[in-house]
């Protein structure tokens, strides 16, 4: 472009300065206040301009613009075709997503600043956003263009004006910030529960601040249900009084008007509580919001209205420490093409490392500069070449901002806030650190986090003066003796040797980890003690760079858009600078686990290293050197914002002499191009609470990721533990001795564990929907925050104990029983500490209790089991998939089998001659012995004529002849789709036939009566049709005559035989059908007058596909009902193409369901359907059901947890048990 070719054309000039023409191309295209006339037009050639105003006209924006629809098509191709690849869901194409990439997409700093003075002095304030930015600094001392053009306030409070609910509380990445800090404050403080006052200093939209503040009231008035848990559930009708929430806004804005305005529209919704329920949350609240007006620069009286009217729980200030706004500079760094990549999106300012210097203590640079744009870096190179009278290349623009101004007034605000949130791109723990009037003492920093913010170009400092880490010695103290005493036979002296160790190491930790250690609760103290003590094992033998132990608790952010929210712990780095200024980045992923010694532990924390990795090792990966680069970026068009995440987690940690800084500065301009190294590993620290005196290796796996990632698990004893804190003599870790020891770890095949309920929910999505009246309050809550897969390791595991992802307080002893592994080496995790006299209960006694063996897991030989007698399934109900032959059918009998050791009865309604006696196993038949009720011989004594009662609650109801009517010819309807004509008709003759005959009523005189109806010349061709449709069906007698009914008490009685067929065989397909129809209408209208939740009844359908699935059928009722009834349904299909989607939905709440092989016609449709259950991808699934051999299956559904204390959900690869290798005789 011709932009670019006078600016080559400028640079090739022998001196820069010889033309008055480039003092011109300076502020080209830019809009610029008027000269006074006495200067004619002799201004135009200094190279200095004090601001400029750039738009659409410039060409760097217009770059700009051009770049940011390139990314946002990128991102919509790629975040579309990622949806479309995954199992369709509620949860798809959610808006916060497409937001997030937007957010991203904003444009910045299209030139990086002006020289402003006759002594070339660089201005780098630029302010602005999209197509209009202020280049410079104003003189103007009217309304600034923040509060005009950067808040983004509606003018006015008119109704035209007014914000829609989507509007004011739609969620931000700084919402969602302020949101969780609020959560964690009030997890950890009593008094929060009564209220909460914020008080924010801020100079950008307050619109933040009131979806975080509505946000955190509406998860506080969320009530909690069984499949989400809200344990913050405290704006309830029951409360006694309102809860008080204050909010304080501090601003140097020089005009009230537009906050005024949102504060408004605000209150308005408070009013509008007690007439629209959507605000009812607000009728249980008191509100008092005030705002403050700051005179810029005016900290004195700032600092007096903090001393003499200020109290809060949390003062959180925002973007107060300005860059551009101090003494700004040019830095060269080597060149290298970062202007060749179709991706240039997103702009994010860059962080510069802190230079150890006593006059740089409290400065901070940022590179404001962005040297992915041609044109920008063309204008910056000749403001360079101006500035210093050389040819100038590789420019960056460096803006200074200085902390030192604000000390005092944070120094205030400590003694008046309980918490001090600190979010800035200049913000780190070093700048917060020391106090002003105090320099003898250190307040303790006990939150810290980077890269968060709706660009990720904020870190934040969580700090506070009203505790030490010493107010934890006590609950240390207890927690490590009620830990270690007993279970590692520590002493007392023993116990606060380490509890002090370990406060001496928390200087080197920070993170929300240690916001939560600060609480009263005692949960997170062990979180504590084992980042403490992870922290002493692991130390950096060389001198890098840069070294630090990260609590991924701090960079929840990372994990936003993931599909699993499960995380480690911590993350080591260790960074160093390689040839040619470029970085090599060592990261180790860590999850700790504190108890006592069980696989459980490690199961989980396998899990959370596995997608930590997935999700980080993705996001942080580098460019290639070669031009498969550009593919790279095309996968994920995101990734430059992940290079700037790491990119300022580096600059933050990283303090270099003034030497050494070009060349950091230049490696972190390469890294924030994709062009660096990095490294992973992976560990599992178990601290187990015993005697051990040593660390070992007791297990491996690999975790996966390119090239692959060995994940080692430790196991450190107790003596081991106390004598790495109090004994001097225990020098640094030589982890590779133990590279021989353990054994490679086994996973059980297509196992799963629920996404974790995350802390930090957020409601936004559905602001102006209703909420979710099915979901009713929670009353037993199901954990299914689960372990992954039972895991094989070297080791017997002693005394064994369950814990939750937080190092929950050590559980009494369980009863439950301990069941064998089925491997020689390897015991299922339980809390039973097993005596030589305690007896173990048998495979026999466990049936007794209502489980149901189906098979073993293919890999490891565990036992599976369907907890039928479980009261917390949701309900009892099995669903089986698979085509001819694979061994659906064995499968069931094997189940009614085990079924008979706790002596339950079942009833198989066989219209598929699927269990007729040469088709039942010879065990099957010696077990059951079932009797067969073959109705072609035997007819069944059912009268569908007869009016059926349901008692509802004391309130009974019996149905009259137009009922029992629309019942019948309902039936007749699904089987042989008769037509309204001839629907009409069969009403009317069952109508008459009931009214007139009543309980005599049969199949017979029905179809004399349709036959009757011939003779009326008004129904004879629809009568006619009719009759010779249900003609052969009624001459077969499927039914007997009376007026007493099927008697189903006696049929589900505990006594043999237990199981009992209708045998059906020798009828035609829709004699089969109508006759299974009838039986289950009957067996409903049974249910509904005399059935019992607690007296279970099973119900067996082969082909269920074939049956009638529409709502109001036997079936569906089945389905949604069943529970109440004590029914359980065990359902087996081929297909369910044939099934409409709500059909399908009510088959897939059965509660468990079984997947041997499909036809491969119906792979997919079944591949979707487990994809589905569990949340896994369709390709997944379509390659692990068509791997299937016969007599294998996937089960999924709950199962106990190795404790036993509660049903986590898995999918498990088994093979079916084979009757004769159970044991019936026990």
């Amino acid at each position: 472009m011709a932009y670019a070719d006078v600016f080559e054309e400028a640079s090739s000039m022998a001196d820069i300065g010889q033309s008055s023409l480039v003092g011109m191309l300076t502020r080209a295209f830019l809009i610029i206040e008027p000269r006074p006339l006495h200067l004619g037009n002799t201004w135009h050639a200094d190279f200095h301009e004090k601001s400029g105003v750039a738009t659409i006209l410039h060409p760097s924006v217009v770059e700009m613009l051009e770049a940011q629809v390139v990314y946002l098509t990128r991102c919509f191709n790629y975040a579309a075709n990622k949806e479309l690849g995954q199992t369709p869901s509620k949860d798809a194409f959610r808006a916060h997503i497409w937001r997030a990439y937007v957010d991203l997409s904003s444009i910045q700093s299209p030139l990086a600043g002006l020289l402003f003075n006759q002594q070339h002095n660089l201005d780098a304030n630029v302010r602005g956003q999209e197509l209009i930015h202020r280049i410079g600094s104003s003189d103007s001392t009217d309304t600034p263009l923040s509060t005009r053009l950067l808040l983004q306030y509606n003018e006015g409070t008119e109704d035209d004006n007014s914000l829609s609910d989507t509007e004011m509380f739609r969620e931000t990445s700084e919402s969602k910030l302020l949101l969780r800090l609020m959560q964690d404050y009030f997890d950890l403080h009593p008094h929060a529960r009564d209220g909460l006052s914020v008080a924010v200093f801020r100079n950008k939209d307050i619109q933040p601040v009131i979806a975080a503040v509505h946000a955190y009231l509406k998860i506080l008035a969320k009530k909690p249900t069984a499949q989400q848990p809200n344990k913050r559930y405290v704006l309830n009708q029951d409360r006694n009084r309102p809860y008080a929430i204050s909010v304080t806004l501090f601003t140097e804005s020089n005009d009230e008007t537009d906050v005024s305005s949102w504060v408004q529209q605000w209150r308005e919704r408070w009013e509008a509580a007690e007439t629209e329920s959507k605000y009812d949350l607000y009728r249980r609240c008191r509100f008092s919001i005030a705002h403050r007006i700051i005179e810029k620069g005016g900290l004195s009286s700032f600092q007096k209205l903090i001393n003499e009217q200020f109290e809060a729980d949390i003062a959180v200030f925002y973007n107060f420490i300005g860059a551009g706004e101090g003494v700004n500079s040019f830095e060269k760094v080597d060149t290298f093409d970062v202007t060749s990549r179709n991706l240039k999106f997103p702009i994010l300012e860059k962080a510069c490392c802190t230079i150890s210097n006593p006059a740089d203590r409290y400065r901070r640079k940022r590179v404001v500069s962005n040297r992915q744009f041609a044109l920008g870096s063309y204008h910056a190179n000749l403001l360079h070449s101006l500035q210093s009278g050389t040819h100038q290349t590789g420019t960056v623009v460096v803006g200074a901002g200085d902390f030192t101004p604000w000390r005092g007034l944070i120094d205030c605000l400590h003694k008046k806030a309980e918490w001090i949130i600190c979010i800035d791109p200049n913000m780190d723990e070093r700048l917060i650190k020391s106090p002003l009037l105090e320099s003898g003492n250190e307040r303790e920093i006990i939150g810290f986090g980077s890269g968060v913010g709706s660009h990720g170009e904020d870190n934040y400092t969580v700090s506070t003066e009203q505790f030490s880490f010493a107010d934890i010695l006590y609950r240390l103290k207890a927690a490590i003796k009620s830990l270690y005493a007993s279970g590692a036979g520590w002493s007392t002296e023993e116990c606060e040797a380490v509890a002090k160790g370990i406060l001496n190491i928390a200087p080197e930790l920070s993170g929300l980890s240690l916001v939560r250690a600060t609480g009263v609760g005692d949960e997170y103290i062990r979180d504590f003690m084992a980042y403490a003590l992870s922290r002493k094992m692991l130390q950096a033998n060389d001198s890098p760079l840069c070294e630090s132990l990260i609590s991924l608790d701090a960079y929840r952010h990372w994990f936003d858009l993931s599909e699993n929210m499960r995380r480690p712990d911590l993350m080591w780095m260790r960074v160093e600078i390689e040839s040619g200024n470029r970085l090599h980045i060592k990261m180790h992923l860590i999850e700790c686990k504190l108890g006592q010694q069980s696989s459980e532990h490690v199961n989980k924390a396998k899990s959370q290293i596995d997608n930590g990795l997935k999700v980080l090792s993705s996001a942080f990966a580098p460019l290639p050197g070669d031009t498969g680069g550009v593919s790279l970026e095309d996968e994920r068009p995101d990734r430059r914002y992940w290079w700037m995440q790491l990119h300022r987690l580096i600059a933050s940690k990283t303090e270099v002499i003034k030497n050494r800084y070009p060349d950091v500065l230049a490696a972190l301009e390469r890294l924030a191009e994709g062009d660096f190294e990095v490294s992973w590993d992976a560990s599992v620290f178990a601290f187990w609470i015993n005697r051990d005196d040593e660390i070992k290796r007791i297990g491996y796996w690999n975790a996966g990721g390119s090239p692959p990632v060995t994940a080692n698990v430790y196991s450190i004893g107790g003596g081991f533990v106390r004598r790495l804190i109090t004994d001097p003599e225990v020098g640094d870790i030589d982890w590779t001795a133990f590279s021989d020891q353990g054994n490679e770890i086994v996973v059980e095949e297509g196992e799963i564990i629920p996404p974790e309920v995350d802390d930090d929910y957020t409601p936004w999505e559905d602001e102006d929907a209703e909420d979710d009246n099915h979901e009713a309050p929670i009353e037993t809550a199901v954990d299914v925050d689960t372990p992954s897969s039972d895991i094989v390791t070297e080791e017997h595991t002693g005394a064994q104990g369950s814990f939750s992802h937080r190092k929950d307080d050590i559980p009494p002893e369980s009863t439950i029983p301990r069941v064998s592994a089925g491997m020689g080496s390897t015991v299922e995790a339980t809390d039973v500490q097993t005596t030589p006299e305690q007896p173990v209960e048998t495979v026999g006694d466990l049936n007794r209790l209502g489980r149901i063996l189906l098979g073993k897991t293919v890999s490891s030989d565990h036992p599976v089991y369907w907890e039928f007698g479980h009261s917390d399934l949701v309900n009892r109900h099995m669903l089986i998939f698979g085509s001819s032959g694979q061994g659906k059918t064995y499968a069931i009998q094997c189940m009614l089998c085990e079924m008979s050791k706790f002596r339950q009865n079942s009833l198989i309604i066989d219209y598929t001659n699927g269990f007729l006696p040469n088709h039942l196993e010879d065990v099957a038949k010696e077990v059951l012995a079932p009797r067969q009720y073959v109705v072609r011989q035997e007819p069944l004594p059912i009268n569908p004529f007869l009016p059926q009662v349901s008692d509802n609650g004391g309130i009974v109801i019996r149905e009259n002849s137009n009922a029992i009517a629309k019942r019948i010819a309902g039936l007749f309807d699904s089987v042989y789709d008769i037509g309204n004509q001839q629907y009409s008709v069969l009403h009317r003759a069952i109508m008459e036939g009931v009214d007139s005959l009543e309980s005599e009523m049969n199949l017979d005189h029905m179809l004399s009566l349709i036959e009757s109806m011939a003779e009326d010349k008004r129904y004879k061709t629809y009568a006619q049709s009719l009759y010779n449709k249900l003609r052969p069906f009624i001459l077969d007698q499927p039914f007997s005559s009376g007026n007493e009914g099927f008697d189903w008490d006696h049929l589900f009685l505990k006594q043999d035989p237990l199981c009992n067929i209708f045998q059906l065989a020798g009828m035609d397909m829709y004699s089969g059908r109508l006759i299974t129809e009838f039986i289950l209408w009957d067996l409903y209208g049974h249910l509904q007058s005399k059935g019992k939740k607690t007296d279970p009844k099973v119900i067996v359908l082969d082909e269920v596909q074939n049956l009638d699935h529409k709502e109001g059928s036997p079936l569906s009722k089945y389905l949604r009902e069943g529970r109440k009834f004590g029914l359980s349904l065990i359902l087996a299909t081929q297909t369910m193409s044939n099934m409409k989607k709500d059909e399908r939905d009510r088959m897939f709440q059965a509660e468990h369901k079984l997947f041997f092989k499909p036809a491969d016609t119906e792979l997919k449709a079944f591949a979707d359907i487990a994809a589905l259950a569990t949340r896994q991808k369709v390709d997944d699934w379509i390659r692990k059901l068509s791997s299937l051999s016969k007599g294998e299956c996937y089960s999924i559904g709950k199962t106990l947890s190795p404790d036993g204390e509660r049903l986590v959900s898995r999918a498990l690869k088994i093979r079916i048990t084979a009757l004769e290798e159970r044991s019936f005789n026990e």
